[in-house]
């Protein structure tokens, strides 16, 4: 009350949603004062409540509405399933509803994708920015806008992305400018200006540096070359016996065309990791040795890990170093394996791993999101000419009809939301299988 003396003050509540007892209630408030009112309510239905309070006196008034969410008394659950839809025209996944659950808080989200690729490029749009930092958080800056200039590149003018061209170029020449002041006087990098050069952090920087000029950016060809006889320095005198680095190095090395460094020898032995593995075989491809290839894809097939539809690699579920990350150990396992074979059979389920595992458009961070899409660049590649229709019906009634072809490709998937009725089965409320479809036919996958 910011009025000069105490007044007598009807207090009303009017609650739409919720059940309510008394709706007025009369109290004193002091001159400059305040009190709380308090009011018992019932909710009875998960809906949005609607609130009006109005406070009046023989003086001045006021009121004020408020929108409240009514939720159920639990927790959220939140699951998700994928299919793949490449050499099959349908596909079933069994969803069951817990019995005792309000039924009306439950929906179900369907999204019909027409390739991989329109579920990957909306991640695009968050992977760019302008570096900072050390080496290591200015690569997590400059490698996604690489990637991102990559894959533009890769799609040429099948893909109109919002991304400005010009905007990336921008921040590829500050990361550019930023790791050229990083650089030490051997030519590798380490974390910082001052410290000392690391095999690891040097082959991290030259594959960015590559990946620039591949996908057509400037390149300072001075830091470049200085760069280049680093690695090669560093991979010549063995100064790592970290496994996952040395393959990171050689797979570096064979990327950027210096084809005198291949030396299978250093290869991993058969308990190594699946990271390891995956960045051997991605060597050995681009080495152009069978023998290795034979081997390196092997043993990654054994390492696979298979749970129901889903397949990965990659041991930990928590991690503290990408060579234990499952989503960045099976984007490289994927990339490495689709570089020999882009229809092997492990792929597809791997793929859909993966995207299983967002978290909206992106993965947990920017490099995990960077690399799954540089991991699935040669899976894109196969997606660019399909020819197929699609239908989704559910509980007998068509609700999506299309068809797919090349200009259809990059579009974003159709979403729908089922909620309430649309959820109701059987007894035991599994949702019926034969009245959720989603049916396809013809050349590509969904």
């Amino acid at each position: 009350n910011y009025l000069s003396e105490e007044k007598t003050v009807k207090v009303q509540l009017f609650a739409n949603g919720l059940k309510l007892e008394n709706t007025e209630q009369r109290i004193q408030v002091p001159a400059n004062g305040e009190k709380r009112i308090d009011w018992k309510v019932d909710a009875l239905w998960i809906t949005e409540a609607e609130l009006t309070v109005k406070a009046l006196t023989d003086e001045e008034s006021d009121a004020m509405e408020l929108k409240v969410p009514v939720k159920p008394f639990g927790l959220e659950v939140v699951k998700a399933f994928s299919a793949n839809l490449k050499d099959k025209s349908n596909e079933v996944i069994e969803i069951t509803i817990p019995k005792d659950i309000e039924l009306n808080t439950a929906s179900i989200e369907l999204n019909a994708s027409p390739s991989v690729t329109s579920a990957l490029l909306a991640s695009m749009d968050q992977l760019i920015g302008y570096p900072y930092g050390c080496v290591e958080q200015t690569m997590s800056r400059f490698l996604p806008n690489v990637i991102v200039g990559n894959t533009l590149k890769e799609l040429g003018n099948q893909y109109q992305s919002s991304i400005s061209i010009e905007e990336l170029d921008k921040m590829t020449e500050a990361g550019f400018k930023r790791l050229g002041q990083l650089q030490h006087q051997d030519g590798g990098w380490g974390w910082w200006a001052q410290d000392a050069s690391h095999p690891f952090m040097t082959a991290y920087v030259c594959y960015g540096m590559f990946m620039a000029q591949e996908a057509g950016l400037p390149v300072d060809q001075s830091i470049y070359s200085k760069a280049t006889n680093a690695l090669k320095q560093q991979i010549n005198t063995g100064k790592t016996d970290d496994p996952s680095t040395c393959a990171y190095q050689m797979m570096v090395a064979q990327q950027m065309g210096l084809k005198d460094l291949w030396n299978p020898s250093e290869a991993f032995s058969e308990d190594e990791n699946a990271y390891t593995i995956a960045l051997w075989l991605q060597a050995a491809v681009l080495a152009e040795d069978q023998a290795m290839i034979d081997r390196s894809l092997k043993t990654l097939e054994k390492a696979a890990i298979k749970e129901g539809r889903s397949t990965y690699w990659g041991g930990k579920k928590f991690y503290y170093s990408w060579r234990d990350d499952r989503v960045e150990t099976t984007a490289n396992a994927i990339k490495a394996i689709s570089m020999v074979n882009p229809n092997h059979e492990l792929l597809g389920d791997a793929v859909q791993w993966l995207l299983q595992q967002r978290k909206g458009n992106s993965w947990h961070n920017t490099r995990q999101t960077a690399m799954t899409i540089y991991g699935l660049q040669e899976i894109i590649k196969q997606e660019v000419n399909p020819n197929m229709a699609l239908e989704v019906w559910v509980n007998g009634q068509k609700v999506d009809e299309r068809k797919v072809g090349k200009e259809q490709v990059f579009q974003k998937g159709t979403s729908m939301t089922l909620t309430g009725e649309e959820l109701y089965a059987n007894a035991g409320n599994s949702i019926d299988l034969k009245d959720y479809a989603v049916l396809k036919n013809g050349v590509n996958k969904i």
